[in-house]
């Protein structure tokens, strides 16, 4: 049997492997896209089973055990297919280059717990979901499989040497994966529920678009970007056409299903850079990155258009749904999305007063009448 040096060292593995779960964190936190986030989290498991072999115990020359499988077998389950390859990419090039007459058959072994992580994965359909502790058991006793590896290692008497081993590596390994399967699994469900609450907190609950806290907080990152750069940015807010007098008729139901159904069609027309909120009531806001006055008065028309084709509800048995569109564009280099908004705001009041139905750009009337409103305000509190 392996002496205490081998409980010695598999006990600072895992306190290796404790502090790869504490990172694997940061990992969830700090990459959004997924191909990204499996590539680092095969990196950060990788480097898990790269210490577990630099930490090992020798049992006969250049045969040496270890209790790397537990962190490449969570490699799939945590890390994807992509973050179990490079995981079992990284560790099995460590124990190559490590040598020894063990250095092929323990190569082969970590191929062998990768594709047991990853075929676990598959069968047990997670597909990154939750691992159940009843599957936590079999994925740890699973992990030992490739142990078998051991039996073709070119050594004098092979089989026993394995028989010699097999037990209490086979008990590390199923109890590591044990307790880092579970640490690991809370890991991620926090940060999913983290996750979730921050969507449902900035997302409409009705409509299902960002709502204005949300909104705001993007355009300020975007708002950012665009001062550092000559792009123009434009502002095109929607507003329901006579929608008090719906709810007002028909009840609330009612106009709440044709803000959802408006918001759908204002969500079919955005580009990827495109930033849309529900901002208050029946307006819904659209920030435009690069786009003139003149490409912003196209996406809203394009919009307006779509709604009044299709805005039809039979069922309604009222008249046909519209919408008004207000758009303001900055090109100066020096944007404030406040300013921008009060001009869209400026020129949607505009498109009501001349009828509804229409698009109208912040020109040269609107700020006119708004110098002339702001000094007759003046006056009126002079009085």
């Amino acid at each position: 049997m392996p002496d205490g040096d081998f409980l010695l060292n598999v006990c600072n593995t895992l306190g290796f492997f404790a502090l790869i779960a504490l990172l694997y964190g940061y990992v969830l936190r700090l990459t959004e896209r997924r191909a990204l986030r499996e590539i680092v989290t095969g990196i950060l498991f990788g480097v898990g089973g790269c210490l577990a072999i630099a930490n090992t115990t020798q049992v006969v020359p250049g045969v040496f055990i270890d209790v790397r499988a537990v962190i490449l077998v969570l490699a799939a389950p945590f890390g994807g297919v992509l973050g179990a390859v490079i995981a079992g990419a990284l560790a099995g090039t460590m124990r190559l280059l490590a040598g020894g007459a063990g250095a092929y058959a323990g190569a082969a072994s970590i191929v062998g717990v990768a594709a047991v992580g990853i075929l676990f994965v598959r069968f047990a359909k997670l597909h990154e979901g939750p691992i159940s502790s009843r599957c936590l058991p079999a994925l740890g006793l699973a992990s030992n499989i490739p142990l078998l590896c051991f039996l073709v290692t070119p050594i004098d008497d092979a089989t026993g040497v394995f028989l010699h081993v097999v037990v209490p590596v086979a008990i590390a390994n199923t109890l590591g994966v044990l307790i880092l399967g579970p640490v690991m699994q809370q890991t991620r469900q926090t940060h999913e529920r983290n996750m979730r609450l921050a969507l449902e907190a900035g997302t409409d609950p009705l409509t299902g678009l960002p709502n204005r806290r949300a909104f705001e907080r993007r355009i300020a990152h975007l708002i950012a970007a665009t001062n550092r750069t000559s792009r123009p940015l434009s502002v095109v807010l929607f507003d329901i056409d006579n929608f008090k007098r719906v709810n007002d008729t028909l009840g609330h139901a009612v106009g709440d299903t044709i803000l959802v159904w408006v918001a759908d069609v204002v969500r079919l027309h955005l580009r990827t850079d495109d930033l849309v909120a529900r901002y208050g009531g029946e307006e819904i806001v659209l920030a435009l990155p690069g786009a003139d006055e003149r490409m912003a008065a196209t996406v809203a028309e394009r919009i307006r258009s779509a709604v009044e084709r299709h805005g039809v509800l039979v069922e309604l048995e009222y008249e046909p749904i519209t919408i008004s569109a207000g758009v303001a564009t900055a090109t100066c280099g020096d944007f404030a999305f406040d300013r921008i908004f009060d001009q869209a705001d400026e020129a949607l009041y505009d498109a009501k007063r001349r009828g509804r139905n229409r698009v109208e750009t912040f020109g040269e009337d609107a700020a006119m009448r708004k110098l002339s409103n702001a000094r007759r305000e003046v006056a009126t509190s002079r009085v």
